[in-house]
């Protein structure tokens, strides 16, 4: 106790000299938390002036030792000319005289009732750090200005045609382009347009690959909500690309497979040429994200998930039709591997859903339990054909299928049902987007930042020194401490030694900081007492 009251003398003391000695003979006011060590016994205490007027002081000593958290005693101080009498409850005096003063450090001697002789002490200001404020989050805000390069080309194909906007063109029209078009396969280029975010300095950012709808029969790359949404995730930090793939087909169900197979063959070529382009682009290709809608998600879907042995029959050659060759075999000579970690799959469905089997890569699904051109559940693409449905199709798992399936299988997943709603949840009846947009678009930010979390971030408790708090430094570029009701002993490189004041509300130890790959993250622990404690991470 009087050791205790000693050191926390010993600190008003030696800041009550330096002003005295220097300036005024007031106690300054620009500081009020000081950190006091005893010379002698090599003990500290966090000292924490609450009153100030003139010469005369009220304070709180707090001694940092083993307990987590300090107790206070109550001391005040009294400067006259060069020496600070302490008085520590009431009853105990001490004197301190500063003798010298280096780098904002104080150094002296303090006599006092019940010691003998003079004993020695140091003292410097306690001040603490502001903690680490995110204005706007990489990946979740929108940061950047973003630049968009279009029409690169990533893959020679033979095929009817690659583009087909149905935003520009009447359904009249639509079908006898794709009738006339359907006679005779050409050599087509395929190609893509890439969205960067300008000015980032990030070395490796994920990249997110849209590919756009149309029953395998319309559609591009660049329409409204693809571009929307490129130029979204792009203004996050991500690399965002939207892409053309072969389309068009003879009115057979062996036709329209085939031509779904070639979508897919062609998005695996697109993934390809990205990948082999990471240096270009700066791409991480340990985070590779795919969504579509419709038949776009459908070739996400597949992409993702099918494998060669998965195949459908129709690929293979038999009569009057030729062998499509495998996933990776078309397009172009480039040999990547990849692996997607997520998808977006919008009102999109599969044959087989055996092939979640091949991956653990996690799916965010949106659908209307009403659409009657690809099944919420399972049945026949196309229900307005009537029977007919059943001549050109087989029948498809939908959204609600994937999601249960997936979940069976352990990968994460989140399905989002439209109650009530049908097909091309994106747009309104007159075709330009619907809130339905929006609300998709920060679902799929929110479930691809949590995807972009290497290894979350959690303070973890020393068991056999209760000071010491320590956070895993794998995949951490930027770290920042802050002590909420509490005082630093001593901080390095992901880990920190701390105490808190027994009487303050709010006793916290918080972590935040960036990720190597942008991503930032937060983490508290809240000190309960000094043996009891948890840790929540927001």
């Amino acid at each position: 106790m009087k050791l205790r009251c000693l050191s926390v003398i010993f600190l008003f003391l030696l800041g009550m000299v330096f002003v005295s000695c220097r300036t005024s003979r007031e106690i300054p006011k620009d500081c009020t938390n000081y950190i006091f060590e005893n010379q002698s016994d090599y003990r500290s205490y966090f000292i924490r002036l609450d009153y100030i007027d003139g010469t005369y002081a009220e304070g709180r000593a707090y001694s940092i030792d083993d307990d987590l958290l300090m107790e206070a005693d109550a001391f005040t101080v009294n400067v006259r000319k060069n020496k600070c009498k302490v008085t520590l409850c009431d009853t105990i005096v001490y004197t301190l005289k500063l003798k010298s003063y280096a780098d904002g450090i104080y150094g002296g001697g303090f006599t006092g009732d019940n010691i003998s002789g003079k004993k020695s002490f140091m003292l410097y200001p306690y001040h603490d750090d502001d903690p680490r404020v995110f204005d706007r989050k990489r990946y979740q805000d929108e940061i950047f200005e973003v630049e968009k390069i279009s029409d690169v080309t990533y893959a020679n194909v033979e095929g009817f045609w690659s583009s087909l906007p149905d935003d520009t063109i009447d359904v009249v029209n639509i079908i006898k382009m794709g009738v006339l078009n359907s006679l005779k396969k050409k050599d087509l280029d395929l190609d893509m347009d890439i969205y960067l975010p300008k000015n980032d300095t990030l070395e490796k950012r994920p990249l997110m690959m849209f590919i756009h709808g149309g029953a395998f029969f319309t559609g591009d790359k660049a329409t409204l909500p693809y571009q929307k949404w490129c130029t979204h995730f792009a203004s996050l930090g991500y690399v965002c690309v939207s892409i053309n793939y072969r389309m068009g087909f003879r009115i057979s169900s062996k036709s329209i497979e085939r031509t779904a197979y070639q979508a897919t063959q062609d998005a695996h070529a697109a993934m390809r040429y990205l990948v082999s382009k990471k240096d270009v682009y700066r791409i991480d290709p340990d985070y590779l994200f795919v969504g579509g809608a419709s038949a776009g998600s459908i070739t996400a879907l597949n992409l993702a998930y099918m494998r060669n042995k998965n195949r459908p029959e129709s690929s293979y050659s038999g009569f009057l039709r030729s062998d499509l060759g495998g996933l990776e075999t078309s397009g172009n000579r480039i040999y990547s591997k990849f692996k997607i970690k997520a998808v977006a799959n919008m009102w999109g469905s599969v044959y087989d859903l055996e092939i979640l089997k091949n991956s653990k890569a996690s799916i965010i699904s949106f659908h209307g339990d009403e659409d009657g051109i690809l099944p919420y559940e399972y049945g026949y693409p196309f229900e307005i054909l009537g029977d007919f449905k059943e001549v050109l199709f087989n029948e498809m798992y939908g959204s609600l299928m994937i999601h249960e399936k997936a979940l069976e299988l352990g990968i994460r997943s989140e399905l989002h049902t439209f109650r009530g709603q049908g097909h091309s949840l994106h747009l309104d009846e007159n075709r330009n987007l619907s809130d339905n947009f929006y609300v998709m678009q920060d679902e799929m930010v929110d479930f691809f930042y949590d995807e972009l979390l290497p290894s979350p971030v959690r303070i973890l408790q020393d068991e056999n020194d209760i000071h010491r708090f320590t956070v895993d430094m794998t995949d951490v570029e930027v770290l920042d401490w802050n002590v909420v009701g509490g005082v630093v002993i001593e901080e390095n490189e992901g880990e920190i030694r701390a105490s808190w004041l027994e009487d303050e509300n709010v006793r916290e130890l918080r972590v935040s900081g960036y990720y190597t790959n942008g991503a930032c993250f937060e983490d508290v622990f809240v000190i309960e007492n000094a043996e009891v404690y948890e840790s929540n991470s927001y």
